[in-house]
């Protein structure tokens, strides 16, 4: 397709972050600046972003800068500030993009502004690609001629200083010349996908096969596939005979699962969503369409939720629109340990949600890792007592899902902590003749993120505690100690590091004292774990086991990874609590090496140096944690089958010695193997 752009027209570009006008639109913008506007909107707009955001329309010399942050619901303060009549093209992100913000923009924030104010009969949206590339691009600008613009542009992005992202971006512009009608016409070009006004605006009365005929999202179908969709339906159609059944969420997830497989034998009653509140739409495949709201006046049985991410969609039910009622909940397409796992798993379960608790800053409570577990919460020790919450509403419907080997809340590729036991020794965790779980009898520490470095894997830079958040440490401090009075494990997780934190190392000392008998597993990072500081603490005849997060074999690649830290300190401390191995006083030494792109050509060696400890060498898939945003996931991710390296890192993972036994990989680089 083409876009004709005058000299005269206005252009809108919305954005959430400052680098995706530098990375998507910084060809475009330095082209059209002089017609260009920019609104920005995102709701966690900070001093720092806004600082970048400044610096780089400055530096593209655009002629306005709107900066906006919306609360979650739209008012009519914020709609009527921005005025969209002038522009004869508006620039939105790429509808397949992930972010919640980009995608706020993209399906609820200009979809209000048009249907609000009035605009241009002749309004072109034209979307950009950032991370997530567009599929099906339909229009190619040439960038040639501003290429050194664009870097300059994305270099006054200050979290690309010192590295070649610059180069990065520009190599995709010069690649994408292959894919796009102007091969042999330019070196550069950025994509676009130039989206239709009335198909954007487009609200069916109903949506069916029909409407649906030329809709797909190949993402979700895959998913779906691989999930064997039709059989967990026809499970559920068994399980749920005669029940009267609410769907929640009728967005693409549905929309693919109505469209692609056989729901008929299931009775569903009603499908609510948001977007029924305001939408004309009043059928969805047949089915009834109410408001969320309207649920607790419905007379239903069962609520399934239809989505990708089941815990966020939970925590909306329980939180908000059925807070006090009693209606069961459930994945309509759950996860069950078969599907990853090997053999039959029926009598099988993972007892963590059964004696375990970790504490997040915030309080909240959870039964696992926040990441293997996606971050579902039992509640929260600054609104409950600990006590309510370990036989709360929330960790008897977590016990129960995974009693009936239902694993939706857990991401069970990526879980190493997966501890499967026979269902028959559950009965050791209950209390005699009550429902109620004994409390935990292992506490992680997961409150505290002071460390004395800054691995690239975690955080960008050292974050030691102030003043405020001492204060939060010390709020949850005596559910903690109170929690931890009859346990008999104390794990100081790798939030943070137990000795580089003086508020951590303080509390153990507490612990001890509040519980003598109580076992300490340590996860450090391993500069300042050594003879001394475990005498100071108390703890070196307490400790059951040690994790040392080290990421690398040699010392040129753990600089390359660890800031801050002193790989020869740590080679020098792990052999002393090898000693301690050897010596039948500790049982476990694991050493930690989270896998990207700088450092997986270690992974072999990593492996002998475990060996050599007689440790376990734990590879784990690399994350986008909130604290580490200089390294993006799509560069680090070697893993993942698009990366330029998958193949050179599959390769290495056919290695024999990936099936020694002091070599532990993740299930989901564990497949990449078998």
């Amino acid at each position: 397709m083409n876009l004709s752009i005058n000299p005269t027209d206005k252009i809108l570009i919305i954005t959430a972050y400052p680098e995706d006008l530098a990375v998507a639109c910084g060809g475009f913008i330095s082209k059209y600046n002089k017609q260009i506007d920019i609104l920005c909107i995102n709701r966690a707009l900070n001093d720092a972003i806004y600082d970048e955001f400044i610096e780089i329309t400055d530096k593209a010399d655009v002629n306005k800068v709107y900066i906006q942050q919306p609360t979650e619901a739209f008012n009519k303060d914020f709609i009527s500030s921005v005025d969209i009549s002038p522009y004869s093209i508006i620039l939105i992100p790429n509808k397949e993009d992930n972010n919640s913000e980009r995608q706020y923009i993209s399906n609820e924030l200009l979809k209000e502004l048009l249907e609000k104010q009035s605009h241009k009969s002749n309004l072109q949206i034209l979307r950009y690609e950032n991370w997530n590339p567009i599929k099906e691009a339909n229009y190619y600008e040439n960038i040639t001629d501003v290429i050194d613009k664009k870097r300059e542009i994305i270099l006054s992005y200050k979290k690309t200083e010192g590295m070649n992202f610059a180069d990065r971006v520009l190599n995709l512009n010069k690649f994408r010349t292959f894919t796009s009608n102007l091969n042999g016409l330019a070196t550069h070009v950025e994509a676009y996908f130039i989206d239709n006004l009335s198909a954007y605006l487009c609200k069916p009365d109903i949506i069916n096969e029909i409407t649906d005929k030329d809709f797909s999202n190949n993402e979700i179908e895959i998913f779906l596939n691989e999930q064997k969709a039709q059989d967990k339906i026809n499970d559920l159609k068994k399980r749920l005979q005669n029940k009267k059944i609410i769907i929640f969420c009728a967005g693409e997830f549905s929309r693919c699962l109505f469209k692609n497989y056989d729901l008929s034998g299931l009775n569903i009653i009603a499908i609510a969503d948001r977007r029924f509140e305001e939408e004309r739409i009043h059928e969805f495949y047949g089915i009834k369409c109410i408001k969320p709201q309207d649920i607790k006046n419905t007379d239903c049985d069962m609520i399934l939720i239809s989505a990708y991410d089941f815990v966020k969609f939970y925590d909306i039910l329980t939180n908000t629109i059925i807070k006090d009622c009693d209606i069961e909940i459930a994945p309509i397409i759950q996860t069950n340990l078969s599907d990853i796992m090997q053999g039959n798993c029926s009598n099988k379960i993972c007892t963590h949600p059964f004696h375990i608790i970790s504490i997040v800053p915030t309080g909240h409570c959870i039964t696992c890792c926040p990441a293997y577990i996606k971050n579902f919460t039992i509640g929260n020790v600054f609104k409950n007592d600990f006590g309510n919450i370990w036989n709360g509403k929330r960790a008897k419907y977590l016990r129960n899902a995974l009693k009936n080997g239902d694993y939706t809340t857990c991401d069970l590729k990526t879980c190493i902590y997966m501890e499967l036991k026979d269902k028959k020794e559950l009965y050791k965790y209950y209390e005699t003749n009550s429902e109620d779980i004994k409390m935990p009898d292992t506490i992680f520490m997961g409150w505290d993120y002071d460390c004395n470095v800054a691995c690239i894997t975690c955080r960008n830079e050292i974050i030691k505690n102030d003043e405020n958040k001492l204060r939060e440490l010390q709020a949850i401090e005596q559910s903690v100690l109170d929690a931890c009075k009859n346990a008999k494990l104390f794990y100081t997780s790798g939030n943070g590091d137990p000795f580089g934190s003086s508020y951590a190392r303080n509390l153990i000392k507490k612990v001890v004292e509040i519980n003598p008998q109580i076992k300490f597993l340590i996860h450090t990072n391993g500069v300042l774990c050594n003879e001394n500081i475990c005498n100071e603490l108390n703890i070196t005849d307490k400790i059951k086991g040690v994790t040392f997060s080290i990421h690398a074999s040699c010392k040129e690649t753990y600089d390359k990874i660890v800031r801050y830290g002193n790989f020869d300190k740590v080679i020098e401390n792990l052999k002393w609590v090898s000693t301690l191995k050897k010596d039948g006083k500790i049982e476990t030494i694991t050493l930690v090496f989270v896998v990207h792109k700088l450092n997986y050509r270690d992974m072999k060696d990593f492996v002998k140096l475990a060996e050599e400890f007689g440790a376990i060498a734990s590879f784990r898939h690399y994350r986008q944690w909130t604290n580490n945003t200089e390294y993006k996931y799509d560069d680090m991710a070697v893993f993942d089958k698009s990366h330029p390296e998958y193949c050179e890192f599959v390769k290495i993972l056919q290695d024999k010695i990936f099936g020694s036994p002091h070599c532990l990989l993740e299930p989901g680089l564990k497949l990449l193997r078998d």
